[in-house]
């Protein structure tokens, strides 16, 4: 998590996040050409050397942080040219060093039609090859029909690859090297072969307005980020894991305006199986209900609104005796069972996950005293 101490904007960035910005960082520094003036190149330096070791909850200075911005709304210029059919990968021979502009929207049509007529062509074959076997010996026609199957598939890799070969046009050579790209201004249909775009110098069209959104965030966005991506680091170590059905049902239920502090799995009355998955944050509780024979569910309930944490064994079977009973302002009560097992934390707070361990920690985040009433 990285701030501004200029305007107080937050940025989050998981590891990819970051080798991405230090990869574009370096593009930039290796080809310094700019399409607008740039900021001071000394906070891309700088910039660099703080993502050697990024430290998180940095506060970065004005310098760094304009370059994060134009970093990150860099990605999203690409992608709008490129929708647009304004991008073009520069290839240069490495023989006669002539200069190839290739339509990367056009290639990937064509891959993909290629792909198509592949998997059509290896049905016929293979069709056409188990037919012309005897029936007596269908083993061997089994055989063998892979056999050839695999030998068509192989031949139509090479007629694929061959078919996707550049040609130099001005010495016939398939040696070629990425380069770049070039783009043409949406407005004045300039090449603009800078690694980076801010305005066409030649009719000041504005390419940071192509990002869809700006390269820094509101500190709410940029901890809902965080948190999303913590959910998601948490599915591996999640008792039976956390689909993505579900992380994403949990994370809509997020405003960044809240802490994550637990994770684990329960179960609802009168089910047989631990199908729900419950998020304690220090603003709600949130859960998700998911299992193969029916619909995901979810729901939340703001602390604000819970006017009492209960232990429903009394009303249960003795084997979920481990319950969760939260009274509801101006609503049905909502009752969780079936505690056990590993859950996740979030935060340095000693959390059991049995019954006893959920409800101090459901009267502790509503603000009672930690012990059990």
């Amino acid at each position: 998590m990285f701030t501004r101490a200029d305007t107080g904007q937050a940025l989050f960035l998981d590891a990819a996040g970051v080798a991405a910005v230090r990869e574009a960082a370096q593009e930039i520094l290796t080809a310094p050409t700019s399409a607008g003036e740039p900021p001071d190149p000394a906070g891309l330096q700088e910039l660099m050397g703080l993502l050697d070791d990024p430290e998180d909850g940095l506060a970065v200075p004005p310098g760094i942080g304009s370059w994060i911005g134009i970093i990150r709304e860099r990605e999203g210029i690409r992608r709008s040219l490129r929708e647009q059919g304004r991008l073009r990968v520069r290839y240069r021979c490495r023989v006669c060093d002539l200069t190839l502009l290739v339509d990367p929207e056009r290639e990937a049509r064509k891959a993909a039609a290629t792909d198509a007529a592949t998997a059509s062509s290896w049905g016929a074959g293979a069709a056409r090859t188990v037919a012309g076997f005897d029936d007596d010996d269908a083993e061997q026609a089994v055989f063998l029909a892979v056999a050839q199957i695999a030998q068509e598939a192989f031949k139509e890799r090479e007629a694929k690859q061959h078919g996707m070969t550049r040609v130099c046009t001005a010495c016939d050579s398939t040696d070629f090297e990425t380069v770049g790209l070039t783009a043409f201004c949406p407005d004045c249909r300039a090449p603009r072969a800078e690694s980076l775009l801010l305005t066409c110098p030649d009719c000041g069209y504005d390419f940071r307005s192509l990002a869809a959104q700006g390269g820094w965030q509101s500190l709410a966005e940029a901890r809902r980020a965080r948190d999303v991506a913590r959910l998601g680091a948490a599915a591996a170590e999640f008792e039976k894991g956390l689909r993505d059905t579900q992380r994403d049902a949990l994370a809509a239920t997020l405003t960044g305006d809240e802490e994550l502090v637990a994770m684990c799995r329960c179960a609802r009355p009168g089910e047989f199986g631990r199908y729900v998955a419950l998020l304690f944050t220090s603003a709600h509780l949130a859960w998700v209900r998911e299992n193969w024979v029916s619909e995901t569910t979810s729901g939340r309930v703001r602390w604000a609104d819970v006017t009492a944490v209960e232990n429903p064994g009394a009303e249960l079977k003795a084997e979920f005796e481990s319950g969760l009973k939260l009274m509801i302002a101006n609503g049905d009560p909502e009752v969780f069972n079936d505690f056990r097992g590993k859950g996740v934390r979030f935060t340095d707070l000693d959390v059991t996950f049995d019954g006893e361990g959920v409800r101090r920690l459901a009267r502790l985040l509503r603000g009672e005293p930690p012990e059990e009433s």
